[in-house]
């Protein structure tokens, strides 16, 4: 008995994985709006049980979708999050996706990056189908590796931007404290000033540090050093060192913040002369490549023309030199 080919198999069994999560799907929704129906008759407080629910950001706009195909991809993702949970992936990754403004849990997360694999090995396995490019059904699986690595791209894109914001927030952060010490404002004072005038996300960080420091968790200097450590920023752990050194030992705040403002901006300006030359390397290749290879190809290409119809004739002929 002849067996079926392994890319054939493959297929079968991505095309019975869709259908017995579209048909689990379809099954579960009648039962689950009932229980959301039961929630809002019997719960008083049924706007923060049901908000909580709605809170994550879906996998898809149409509602349609997100109920057959982003529900059973969010219980696989808890599948995933409850196997790496043993060498505390998603803990850490619950922390990114939320500094990163996702909206997303961990389940979500892996949710994506799974529907990504299936869709990158539908593509390679349509492409191999119509023999438009002949990919071994091993093939299927590598384009779909690749492409699960898509959420994970822009998670790491998401956090480098905000880090970028928040560098930019510190410094300005730093020149308020010192403006608003050196006016006679109480420490704790300036920095609930500056939480509730800079915009997110330090300010969502700083009113954070303050809500902590008033139920008596941390002191502000232990709060920023905290965000400090979190966000990996070294300009506001320089901060929290001076605000933890000013709580210990009470010296004044207003000149040493200044003298903080003087080191960063110097700090900056260094950082600008650094990506200048940086700068500076990396627009050599596209010049060399872009502009010196046209132009030699412009300068030589006559000459070389010239000699090559020039020999080509001489040959044809027999003439001499």
């Amino acid at each position: 008995m002849e067996l079926p080919p392994a890319g054939g198999v493959l297929a079968s069994a991505l095309g019975g994985i869709g259908v017995f999560l579209v048909t689990r799907a379809v099954l579960d929704r009648p039962f689950r709006s009932r229980r959301v129906a039961r929630l809002r008759r019997i719960t008083p407080v049924e706007r923060p049980l049901i908000g909580e629910e709605r809170q994550e950001a879906p996998l898809f706009r149409t509602p349609l979708l997100e109920e057959l195909v982003g529900q059973p991809l969010r219980r696989a993702g808890e599948v995933l999050a409850g196997a790496l949970r043993v060498v505390g992936g998603p803990e850490e990754l619950a922390g990114k996706l939320e500094r990163a403004g996702t909206g997303m849990s961990p389940p979500a997360y892996y949710g994506q990056r799974l529907l990504w694999f299936l869709v990158g090995c539908i593509i390679a396995a349509m492409v191999g189908a119509l023999g438009l490019m002949p990919l071994p059904f091993w093939s299927w699986l590598l384009v779909g590796v690749a492409l699960s690595f898509g959420p994970a791209y822009d998670l790491e894109a998401r956090l480098r931007r905000r880090q970028a914001t928040l560098v930019q927030q510190v410094r300005a952060m730093v020149d308020m404290l010192q403006t608003t010490v050196s006016a006679g404002s109480g420490p704790e004072q300036a920095l609930e000033l500056a939480a509730r005038a800079l915009p997110d996300p330090l300010g969502r960080e700083l009113r954070e540090v303050m809500r902590r420091a008033r139920l008596g968790e941390v002191t502000p200097g232990e709060g920023l050093a905290h965000v400090a450590r979190q966000e990996g920023l070294l300009e506001l752990g320089l901060v929290a060192d001076l605000w933890q050194t000013a709580e210990t030992t009470g010296m004044p705040l207003g000149e040493r913040l200044r003298e903080l403002g003087v080191q960063m901006r110097e700090m900056r300006r260094i950082a600008q002369r650094e990506e200048a030359s940086r700068a500076t390397v990396r627009v050599l290749f596209p010049i060399a490549f872009f502009i010196l290879v046209p132009l030699m190809v412009v300068l030589l290409f006559p000459a070389c023309n010239e000699l090559i119809l020039k020999g080509t004739l001489q040959t044809a002929t027999g003439g001499g030199p």
